[in-house]
Formats: C-alpha cells, sequence, structure tokens
C-alpha cells in the first residue's frame, strides 16, 4: 500500500516538474512575428499575429498615409501604395517588419506616367494608350476606356513637367473611389480640389466642372512637388485655374 502511495507521490511530482519546466519555457520562448506579408484595399484592416504573445510590443507605419497600425496591432489600408509595420518589444530587444501592400478597387483608368523630369521614351514605353499626337513638348493620348476623354504630357525644353487628364463626368461615383484611393486631400476652393499622392512627390489638382462646347469633364492636373520653387511646405490656394484654362486650350488641338 505504501508502495502504491509512494508511486503515486513520485508521478505527480513528476508531471509537477514536467509543468513548471514547460511554463518556464513558454516564458524565455523568443518573440517572432508570423504576418510579414499583408494585402489589404482601402479600409480594409487585419491583425498582426506574434507568438507566443503580443504583450509588451509597440507598433509603428512607416507611412500613416499608405497604412496605419492600432496600438494593438491592427492594420488598416488607406492609400494605395507599399508601406512597412514595424513591431518592436523593447524589454525583450525584439524588432521586426511587416510588407503591406495597399491594391486598387476602383481602376477608373491607369494612372498616367509620374516619373517627372523624364524623356519622351520614358512616357512612351509606360502608355498603353493610343498616341494621338506629339509635337516637341507634346504628347496627346486617347483611348483606354470611355471614362477617359484625353491624357496630355507636357515637355517643355524635352523634359516632362506636366501631365494633364480629361475625363468625362459620367461617372461621378467612380471618380471619387478612384481619387479617394490615391490620394489625400490638402485643400478645397471653389470647385478646385489639391490633392497630394502617398509619397508626397506630386500634387494633384482637380478641377470638377470643366465646359467645353456644353459638355462638362473633370480634369486632373499633376505637377511635381516640391514645385519650382523648392519648399517642401504646402502653402494651400493652389492656382488650378491657369491649369484647368491650358487644358481646355489643348483639348482644342484633339478637336483639330
Amino acid at each position: 500500500m505504501n508502495t502504491t502511495v509512494e508511486k503515486i507521490r513520485k508521478a505527480l511530482f513528476c508531471l509537477f516538474i514536467i509543468a513548471c519546466c514547460a511554463g518556464c519555457k513558454k516564458a524565455d520562448e523568443e518573440l517572432a512575428l508570423k504576418t510579414v506579408t499583408a494585402n489589404l484595399t482601402k479600409n480594409q484592416t487585419l491583425k498582426l499575429k506574434i507568438v507566443p504573445d503580443i504583450n509588451g510590443c509597440l507598433f509603428e507605419s512607416e507611412n500613416e498615409l499608405i497604412a496605419s497600425v492600432s496600438s494593438t496591432g491592427v492594420i488598416t489600408g488607406n492609400l494605395i501604395g507599399d508601406t512597412h509595420i514595424i513591431v518592436t518589444n523593447p524589454e525583450k530587444g525584439f524588432t521586426a517588419k511587416c510588407s503591406v501592400t495597399v491594391l486598387p478597387l476602383s481602376l477608373l483608368f491607369r494612372e498616367p506616367y509620374l516619373i517627372f523630369n523624364s524623356h519622351k521614351k520614358e512616357i512612351k514605353d509606360y502608355e498603353v494608350r493610343y498616341l494621338y499626337g506629339e509635337n516637341d513638348s507634346l504628347l496627346i493620348y486617347v483611348g483606354e476606356n470611355s471614362s477617359v476623354a484625353a491624357v496630355y504630357y507636357y515637355l517643355p525644353s524635352a523634359l516632362y513637367k506636366e501631365c494633364d487628364c480629361l475625363m468625362f463626368s459620367e461617372y461621378p461615383t467612380m471618380f471619387e473611389n478612384f481619387i479617394s484611393e490615391r490620394y489625400y486631400l490638402l485643400d478645397t476652393q471653389d470647385n478646385f480640389r489639391t490633392l497630394m499622392t502617398p509619397d508626397s512627390t506630386v500634387l494633384v489638382g482637380i478641377d470638377s466642372d470643366i465646359v467645353i462646347d456644353s459638355e462638362t469633364f473633370y480634369g486632373l492636373f499633376y505637377i511635381r512637388f516640391p514645385d519650382l520653387k523648392g519648399s517642401r511646405d504646402f502653402k494651400g490656394g493652389y492656382d488650378w485655374k491657369k491649369y484647368s484654362a491650358d487644358l481646355k486650350r489643348k483639348r482644342t488641338l484633339l478637336s483639330e
């Protein structure tokens, strides 16, 4: 009888030791970020997975305009682009990154080539639309789909400085979805809006009321930022009226 009781005691003691060791092992287990890539769309969320647990971890986005992250590790897609979420745990000396890509839902049209100071060849290599006409300082593309009236590339002194897109206004919801997925708003004046790409390199102007021969269009104007003045601080009140007037003039070239 005593022998049996002793065996049971020894067995229970062994189980206790094993449980304690397992607990110690878990406590000493190194952190690991299991979510190393994430593909999201605008407003879609995803919670980062960290083992053995998330306690003590801090989260930071390299570009919150593209994707933000909460204090509990929930990523939210904001604008189309690529960025990283940095995960740290100072107490455990842990650092890791999750690569995040925010993908488009609205494909109204293909964005123009936006690497400024390029030459005609780079633009032509990029473009899939029909080249309607060109001269020394201008390329005109048409086609792609029924929402695009024309895309104009302006190249003074043979270097690409500006792109203007004339869009038919029959698809306002699709147009606004396209804009909201790609650019963030800086300023609004009358029917003009000023926006910027999430990498802060391109200013985007929008005129939502261009009337040409009794037909209403949207105008999209892309220029390099910082502009020729060299300032990285957007001062507001950007004058898009001259771009709109110039786009109307370019439209007459298409009609001739």
